[in-house]
This record gives C-alpha cells, structure tokens and sequence, in this order.
C-alpha cells in the first residue's frame, strides 16, 4: 500500500493527482479552499480518487489523521513554501518531491535545505528533463557540452531554472559560475494570480568541465523556446513549436577539420522531447519511492546548486526577495 500526501492542488497539483492515481492507493490532498472545486472534483473522478481521497484544509489537518504516509509532494505555490517543507518533514515521510523554483528567495532556499539535511528523507525536486533519454549520450561523454535556450516570456524561475539545472546535470558538475547576466525591465505576469511575477533576462554561467549555458528569456516575447545542445561533433536542436528535436552527427569515418563546418554529418529526428507527460513523471518518481527504478530526479542537495545560480541572475536587478511561483 502507497499513501501519498499531496500539497495544493492547482495547475501542478492536478496534474500530480493524475499521476499518483496510476501508482497509489491511497491520497490525502491539502486543498487550501473552504470547498473542493469542480476541477479537482473532476480530476478525482478522473483518476478513481472519487470518494476515496482525503482531502483537507491543512497539513496540520492531515497529521491529526494519523496516517503514515510513504510519500509527500509539495506542489503548491512557490510562497512560503520554506514553512510548508517544515511541517512536511516533522511526518517523517520518507520520500518527498517538490516543485519548483524551491522558493521566493536564496535565504529561503538556503533554509529549506538546512531543513533538509535534519531528516534521512529522500528528497528530490522536479527537474524532468533529466529523465529524457535523449540526452543520454552527451551524459555519456565526459567532454564539455555548451546549450543555448532562446525563448520569450517563459520565465527564468518559472522555465529558465530548468535548463539551469540540466547544464547542471549534463556537465556532470557539481556546481557552477555565473559569469554574467542582467534582468528585462519589463515584469512577466503569472495565470496563478497577480501577486506573481516573473522576469525576463539573459544569462551565461560556466561549469567544472569547461561546460557553458547562454540562457535568453524574452519578457517582451511570445516566442517558444529553442535550445541547442553542442559537444565535440553532435548537436541537438530542440523546436518546442515544431514539437519535436533533431540530431546532427558527424559521421565517426569523417576526420576532416572542424573549420569544415557541417562537412560528413546526418540528420535524424529524435523523440519527441516537448511532449512531456507531467503526470507520468511523478508516475515514474512514484515508482523510485516503490523501489522499481532509480529516479534521476535531483536530489535537494543538487536542486540547491542551480537555484543559487538563478539567484546569482536575479539578483542583478538589486532585489533579494522574488514574487516567483
């Protein structure tokens, strides 16, 4: 039996919901509303929960069940986030996944991982894209691996800490430089609310191996996001409007000289990395939590590294305290 405790229940929240249904047999939602909404309601139904879920106002409520829960997944809002960890790991529950960015602020970063570091819980955050196969091979290789991400208002907490989390992951390193960068003076708003707010922005940072990542966030853009992952003689472009991703190979017969740009190399379409199905993924760390495969989620530890890296960028604009969600 799996019991999982689940923390808000929004956009994320719902689409956790329909990946826990797959895995657990038991759930004990925090919804922090006087009443279940017709979403939730559907998506309970959806995925079985129907009648079954617990649902609450609180996490202080879900403790007085006196429920054992296996695991817990903190996906509500990025604002007081820090608290809420708190009140998860007093249940000593073993296995926790939670959303990103971790939280508001690098101080309250810092504090969630103190906090952290006082239980044996296995605790991850929500990097998916670490779990894509297609960047097996460049983790393969210990040579540098340079990507760029152009894209317009994705936001860097909201889109931008992902990819630096998987330059994080690809270099192999454990941590990074933040060489340069500065903010867009236009604001990104937030679907979650107005009391959110994200940023625009450009950024280069560099890694153990010699690794590197340019990241360019557009706030005044609409445009989907690119990215372009370089090492030695393969490429990979990845298109999100096109929905797809390509690989450029050079071809291991072909020993000409590099300023022979292009010269001896093949096309392929890979897999199609922007469909990824945020609800199999917590599917897939559900399964880690039940002992089935090893989940290549970043540990808390690991989380930390990139978020102090954003923080490096955001901070450019003089403030230390973000509305990011």
């Amino acid at each position: 039996m799996t019991n999982v405790l689940l923390v808000g229940a929004g956009r994320m929240g719902l689409r956790h919901l329909s990946g826990v249904a797959k895995e657990a047999d038991e759930i004990t939602v925090v919804y922090h509303h006087q009443k279940v909404d017709d979403v939730v309601q559907q998506v309970l139904e959806d995925s079985g929960f129907e009648g079954k879920a617990n649902v609450v106002p609180s996490i202080e409520t879900a403790a007085t069940h006196g429920a054992k829960f296996d695991a817990a997944i903190l996906t509500a809002t990025a604002e007081i986030r820090a608290e809420r960890f708190g009140k998860v790991i007093s249940l000593e529950i073993p296995h926790i996944l939670i959303e990103k960015p971790l939280e508001q602020s690098r101080e309250n970063v810092l504090r969630m991982h103190a906090l952290g570091k006082t239980v044996r819980s296995d605790i991850r955050c929500n990097h998916p894209y670490r779990e894509q196969s297609i960047f097996a091979d460049f983790r393969r290789s210990d040579s540098a691996v340079h990507i760029t991400v152009n894209a317009g208002a994705i936001g860097l907490a909201c889109g931008g800490i992902h990819w630096i989390d998987l330059a994080l992951f690809l270099s192999g390193s454990a941590t990074g430089r933040f060489v340069f960068g500065m903010l867009d003076r236009t604001p990104i708003g937030s679907g979650r609310g107005r009391q959110f707010q994200d940023f625009g922005g450009c950024g280069f940072f560099e890694f153990d191996n010699g690794s590197s990542l340019f990241l360019q966030v557009d706030a005044n853009s609409s445009a989907p996001v690119v990215c372009v992952v370089t090492q030695e003689h393969r490429q990979l472009v990845i298109d999100y409007l096109n929905g797809g991703a390509s690989v450029h190979q050079r071809a291991g017969t072909v020993d000409s000289p590099n300023y022979l740009y292009g010269k001896g190399y093949v096309s392929r379409k890979d897999s199609d990395f922007t469909n990824i199905d945020l609800s199999a993924q917590t599917g897939l760390w559900l399964q880690h939590v039940k002992g089935m495969r090893a989940s290549q989620l970043p540990t808390l530890d690991e989380a930390v590294q990139g978020h102090e890296l954003l923080f490096d960028l955001l901070e450019t604009g003089g403030a230390n305290q973000f509305p990011i969600t």
